[in-house]
């Protein structure tokens, strides 16, 4: 029994889950951490953005699909995707529908389903929820669907932030965050903290950091005015939970 991360999108994400996983599992020794595997595979994988905004290019869910089944052959039993975008019904459905054909038994989680749940156990007073996310997230409206069932309504910045400030700062070619690494300027750094005001002006209560690279550089520590959800890290904790109850840490304070 093992735990699969399948990265690559981008690739410090998927070490960023790992990581995650680490930091709040309860392990006095190397031999008590869980086992997991980080299957990156970036070049296999389509930009999901790209895919959602034009359907003829191939469906990024098969190839994941297709690496999440490598793990499982190798012992995974529990899989889990470091990408919100991934996450979209067109995609994440395909994934569910070839692991389906090919009979596989892991247990898939579900990033934003548990985003939504935490927000609402965690937060029960919060029904404003702003959302910083890839122009893929933003158009299929995943969040919106999955959050309207729990009762919260998400905010998203207007089109011209949603494309000058926060998808320029992830996909510009020479200085954006997927060019450099999973790695931002002060420039990016700013664009994110224009689009957090931009969104508090809309009357959100919470942000959720909804690109899986955004957390890595955007934090409570630095947004100290509103409080920041991290997926990736609610992704983490439930698969600790998922895994050995036991050895997840207690949560000192709301991420």
């Amino acid at each position: 029994m093992s735990i699969c991360i399948i990265g690559g999108m981008g690739p410090s994400a998927g070490v960023d889950l790992f990581n995650q996983i680490i930091e709040n599992t309860i392990a006095d020794s190397d031999q008590e951490h869980l086992d997991v595997m980080l299957y990156s595979f970036p070049s296999r994988i389509e930009d999901r953005s790209a895919y959602l905004k034009d359907k003829t290019l191939k469906n990024p869910g098969i190839a994941i699909a297709d690496i999440a089944l490598k793990a499982e052959k190798n012992g995974a039993t529990l899989v889990a995707i470091a990408c919100n975008t991934a996450h979209s019904e067109p995609i994440f459905s395909t994934i569910k529908s070839e692991l389906n054909k090919r009979n596989s038994q892991l247990e898939l989680l579900h990033m934003v389903e548990l985003t939504a749940k935490y927000i609402k156990d965690q937060f029960p007073r919060s029904k404003n929820i702003g959302l910083l996310s890839t122009i893929g997230t933003y158009k299929s409206k995943l969040y919106d669907t999955i959050f309207e069932k729990e009762g919260l309504n998400i905010i998203t910045p207007d089109k011209i932030t949603q494309k000058n400030l926060i998808h320029n700062t992830i996909y510009d070619p020479i200085n954006g965050i997927k060019a450099n690494n999973g790695k931002a300027n002060k420039k990016n750094i700013n664009n994110l903290l224009k689009s957090i005001k931009v969104l508090q002006d809309q009357k959100s209560e919470i942000i959720i950091l909804g690109c899986s690279e955004i957390p890595l550089f955007i934090n409570n520590r630095i947004v100290s005015e509103i409080q920041t959800i991290d997926p990736n890290m609610i992704l983490a904790r439930a698969l600790i939970e998922r895994y050995e109850p036991n050895k997840l840490k207690p949560l000192k304070k709301p991420v």
